[in-house]
């Protein structure tokens, strides 16, 4: 016969160090000046960018170099007109078709880091990251706020989270802002430590709350009204028009 006691003993401790593990504290809380309005999906869109359209994608020097050099060795592998030997030339041949292409694509890989659409989940410790690759394959994954780490303008160091201006009068990106994240979701692996890039073209849908969010800060949704942790949920809504048919492109995309 099991005891009683040690089992409840038991599952309060699992259940403390799952607390322990999952539970998150931190002083760095930010109060809207207004009230947000998420969609039906209880996002809010804080930023968005064609990154792909803001890029150079075919002739990005100096990766296009790179490419050229493909086509010339085809050429002095058929055409050999400095009669070298048939060592070098298919040295050259299958040197340079073998890793010309390589800068370029890694290169088009980075710029599924340029962030597509950067949204705010309810609940305002999670936000909900789109990209894009130059394929138009859009997928998404989630990131902790408390993990963001804004870099300097010239992206040589960590910049001072509350001391840094990156946003214009206007709510438009300074320059293309850069954020290291402690961990982000690739095509389903975790990559510690990985850079995300706000282009300059993009647009801010939110100012207040971006910029707060990219200091750090959770966004506080509820307003405490009195010492008594009575709490007034008003500070957000959440748009139920069913507006938006399913699929839609700009909707998904």
């Amino acid at each position: 016969m099991h005891n009683l006691h040690e089992i409840n003993w038991t599952t309060q401790l699992e259940l403390q160090q799952r607390t322990a593990k999952y539970l998150e504290k931190t002083d760095r809380v930010y109060l809207p000046s207004k009230t947000i309005e998420f969609d039906r999906n209880g996002e809010l869109l804080l930023f968005s960018c064609e990154n792909v359209k803001n890029s150079t994608i075919y002739f990005k020097y100096p990766y296009c170099m790179y490419d050229c050099t493909v086509p010339i060795a085809w050429y002095i592998y058929f055409i050999n007109p400095f009669m070298w030997k048939w060592q070098v030339i298919c040295s050259i041949f299958y040197f340079i078709n073998s890793l010309a292409w390589m800068p370029h694509v890694l290169y088009w890989k980075s710029l599924d880091r340029k962030i597509h659409k950067f949204y705010l989940l309810r609940g305002g410790k999670y936000v909900k990251i789109y990209n894009m690759n130059p394929t138009g394959d859009s997928w998404y994954s989630w990131a902790n706020i408390n993990e963001f780490h804004i870099l300097t303008e010239d992206y040589e160091d960590f910049a001072d989270k509350d001391e840094i201006e990156f946003l214009n009068k206007d709510g438009s990106l300074q320059y293309e802002v850069q954020v290291q994240l402690e961990n982000y979701v690739d095509h389903h692996v975790t990559v510690q430590d990985e850079i995300i890039y706000f282009m300059k073209e993009g647009i801010v849908h939110q100012p207040e709350i971006f910029e707060m969010v990219l200091r750090g800060y959770n966004i506080n949704l509820n307003k405490i009204i009195s010492k008594d942790l009575c709490i007034d949920s008003s500070n957000f809504v959440i748009n139920t028009e069913n507006n938006l048919r399913y699929m839609e492109p700009h909707h998904n995309q």
